[in-house]
């Protein structure tokens, strides 16, 4: 019998939804999506662009201790070119109205079958889960990341604990909702976010690294200028990591290329609505980075460069673990001093402390361990993403089918 389904979450549900469309159910989705047969909602949110050079001007005092307190929920702030009180003013009446809207806008679709969204926390997406199991639809969670072990069970986070369906991506995860003493009412699928990694390969570019900075609002001063500079540790995370993780990161590939490694190239993706834009190849070049290109994840997506390049380096967890899953050599950036394994495999990565010496070592380590760390990475990679086939989502989908004829099964 046909369903009707609401999903949302961009590349972490295309898969999803092209199963649940050739299955002939009816799909909505809260984006765009090229997929045939899909009808796509339309709430009303202004379209803005990817990332803004920087923030300037007289509103730069006021915003930037508000950006330091978003994450993406604060895109419209962060992606505007020009800056003014009344836009910060618009962000936070956006945010005390969009709960409204979006109840108003999901209660328009009509009858719904099940809910699926790849973030049950999250302003918009935790809106809509929370609407749908008020009402008694299921709810789908399908993360396309997850915390590492050091976060704490009662925090910003709500990782696993409101009461919707998950689709649990691994052993890790597991572990994870084990140590954290949470019940769960999922089943083990893999993650489908990650799919994509399965479709086919792409060739490797010969010394290249690529580094995935963080996202939220910092700053970095260079010799000419001042810049809004990416940070998105957790609050847990500043006990070990600095704000300017990034900033030491750039001058030690500087000092790694300039002693070891000459042709060396960086490759910089930046998230979705980073601050910096292009102008984050002003600042690695100003730090004494040399061969170095920036790609907008828009343009050029993490998921493609990350099997593109030869290395991978970042500070956050979550990505080292797909460093893992395409058996890419991987250094992690990990705190100011050493810290509890924060993504318990450091059999397949290399950690590092966050000196320059440090993460010169670290660099230079993984490139002559290469092929071990790449070894080390197959045999690991089904611990974080279960079945490691690519199928995450036809079991995700399985799961789905079940709950909405049969009820679940539990997780503990």
């Amino acid at each position: 019998m046909s369903k009707r389904i609401f999903a949302s979450g961009y590349f972490s549900m295309n898969r999803v939804v092209e199963l649940l469309v050739g299955s002939g159910h009816k799909v909505f989705t809260g984006y765009v999506s090229e997929i045939e047969g899909t009808e796509f909602i339309d709430f009303g949110f202004e379209d803005t662009p990817e990332s803004v050079s920087l923030i300037d001007g007289p509103m730069a005092e006021y915003a930037k201790p508000i950006i330091g307190n978003l994450t993406l929920g604060g895109r419209n702030i962060a992606t505007c070119t020009e800056q003014s009180m009344a836009g910060v003013v618009r962000w936070f009446l956006s945010v005390g109205f969009k709960r409204e809207h979006v109840i108003n806008t999901m209660n328009s679709i009509g009858h719904l079958d099940a809910v699926v969204v790849h973030n049950d926390h999250d302003i918009f997406y935790g809106t809509v889960a929370r609407w749908a199991q008020r009402k008694g639809i299921p709810v789908f969670c399908l993360y396309n990341g997850f915390s590492s072990f050091l976060h704490p069970t009662h925090s910003g986070m709500l990782d696993y604990q409101l009461g919707h369906k998950y689709g649990i991506a691994g052993e890790y995860v597991l572990e994870y909702i084990n140590a954290k003493r949470i019940q769960v009412d999922g089943v083990l699928t893999g993650c489908t976010a990650w799919d994509v990694y399965y479709e086919g390969s792409i060739e490797r570019r010969p010394n290249t690294f690529l580094f995935n900075p963080t996202v939220n609002y910092d700053e970095c001063t260079t010799e000419k200028r001042d810049y809004a500079f990416g940070n998105n540790l957790h609050p847990f995370a500043f006990m070990l990591r600095p704000p300017h993780t990034d900033v030491l990161f750039l001058h030690a590939f500087a000092e790694y290329q300039k002693k070891i490694n000459p042709e060396a190239t960086l490759v910089i993706s930046l998230r979705p609505y980073n601050l910096l834009g292009d102008n984050f190849i002003v600042i690695a070049k100003s730090l004494g980075v040399k061969n170095v290109e920036v790609h907008l994840n828009v343009e050029r997506p993490f998921n493609i460069l990350l099997r593109e390049c030869e290395y991978f380096a970042s500070g956050i967890s979550t990505v080292i673990q797909e460093g893992v899953v395409t058996a890419t050599p991987t250094v992690f950036l990990g705190g100011k001093e050493p810290a509890p394994d924060f993504v318990r495999s450091r059999d397949c990565y290399v950690e590092t402390i966050l000196t320059e010496e440090a993460i010169v070592e670290a660099l230079h380590y993984a490139t002559l361990n290469k092929q071990e760390l790449t070894e080390a990475c197959k045999d690991r990679a089904e611990y974080y993403n279960y079945g490691n086939d690519g199928k995450a989502s036809e079991r995700t989908v399985m799961y789905m089918y079940d709950v909405m004829e049969y009820g679940g099964e539990l997780v503990t």
